[in-house]
């Protein structure tokens, strides 16, 4: 008796198209591409975050427009209210919105900052939502500004915003600017910052 080789199966491409059309296996074909290119944009949306510069090293070479923040210097209508003098205003999605959000970040876990700012955002329980460094294409990183205890927040009329004054200690959690989420939790040391 001699030794028989088994029936080779066919492989499953073989089979897929095997008794197709030209049109059938000209979708199948497109489908294939669409779907290895999806999965390629994924992989790439995915890393892409990796390799964006920290937020420090994020800096333009350039300098920009230098409006850091506004002080008020006199009593001006904020919102529904007036402003009281040399309190230092900042709207959400400005350029005043990244210059605190910067110089928050700056002082996180060193010496607590003196804050007299009324925070034009989106107002929560103990917190303040904060859009910062828009681009031109007018994405913005988000930041919920958080106070513990709600000692040195005040919730303006109108829930237009907060204020926040006295003395913090600052806290991050996250990188922020696109890279991933960011908290900055505000903890009250003082009316005034010890010198």
């Amino acid at each position: 008796m001699a030794f028989r080789p088994a029936p080779k199966r066919p492989s499953l491409a073989h089979r897929l198209l095997d008794q197709k059309t030209v049109w059938q296996r000209a979708l199948i074909a497109v489908t294939a591409v669409a779907t290895a290119v999806t999965a390629v944009a994924g992989v790439v949306a995915l890393l892409l975050p990796l390799f964006r510069p920290a937020p420090d090293t994020a800096a333009p070479s350039t300098p920009g427009p230098a409006p850091a923040v506004t002080r008020v210097d006199g009593a001006v209508p904020v919102g529904d209210a007036l402003t009281p003098a040399g309190v230092t205003v900042v709207r959400t999605q400005t350029a005043e919105a990244d210059a605190l959000v910067r110089s928050l970040i700056a002082t996180a876990g060193r010496a607590p900052v003196l804050l007299d700012h009324q925070i034009m955002g989106k107002p929560g329980p103990a917190n303040v939502t904060l859009y910062y460094g828009c681009g031109s294409t007018g994405s913005c990183s988000m930041t919920r500004i958080e106070v513990a205890a709600l000692e040195g927040m005040a919730v303006l009329t109108g829930d237009t915003g907060v204020w926040l004054r006295g003395c913090f200690a600052v806290t991050l959690d996250g990188n922020g600017y696109g890279v991933e989420h960011l908290d900055i939790e505000l903890r009250k040391v003082g009316d005034g910052c010890p010198t």
